[in-house]
């Protein structure tokens, strides 16, 4: 059972205004598989939020690919830009052994198709690996013609095992638009200019 394998600390607490409190979730690894648990997190005046704690117990000796997310929102990008920066996805191995990984490019050859043969968006590295519990920084260059959001659905083929659809999100943005931008977001840790 899910409540057997999983573990919080503190199950009670009480917080002082302007503190903080660390809650230490721990999950024992059972047979292989997903366990999926929720939890219903109590707060003062009524309040609550609901959790769903997901343990994974992967195949020893193999990789296992963790997908958090089905879509990826890159930052914006002004357009024209002669050099935009070099953007990531993040690719982690969650198992015990290397995993290769292919980018499959034909959906972003497609919007370069539909943008007058302009290079919207391209995948620097379509092909690697990713080291036993490890993240691969899979580069991506967003180029925006125009000052819209764009969208394009990326299958990542994990070599012998499934295909995942990442659907990848960028904003080109007009200059004017950048100062509003860097007001209300934080600039990516992680960049590169080419």
């Amino acid at each position: 059972r899910a409540q057997e394998r999983f573990d919080i600390e503190p199950r009670e607490g009480t917080i002082k205004p302007g503190d903080t409190l660390s809650l230490i979730f721990t999950y024992r690894h059972g047979s292989e598989g997903v366990e999926e648990l929720p939890i219903l997190l109590k707060l003062s005046r009524g309040r609550e939020v609901m959790l769903q704690l997901r343990g994974v117990t992967a195949t020893p000796g193999l990789a296992y690919p963790q997908i958090a997310h089905q879509s990826h929102t890159l930052h914006p990008v002004i357009i024209g830009s002669d050099c935009p920066p070099i953007q990531y996805y993040e690719l982690y191995n969650g198992g015990d052994s290397q995993m290769s990984y292919e980018v499959m490019d034909e959906s972003l050859g497609q919007l370069t198709e539909e943008n007058y043969g302009c290079e919207i968006m391209k995948c620097l590295q379509p092909t690697g690996r990713v080291q036993p519990h490890s993240i691969a920084q899979i580069p991506f260059l967003f180029s925006p013609l125009e000052a819209k959001i764009y969208a394009v659905e990326v299958p990542i083929l994990i070599v012998g095992g499934e295909t995942y659809n990442i659907t990848i999100f960028g904003e080109g943005i007009t200059p004017g638009q950048q100062s509003e931008v860097k007001k209300g977001s934080v600039i990516p840790d992680k960049q590169a200019v080419l």
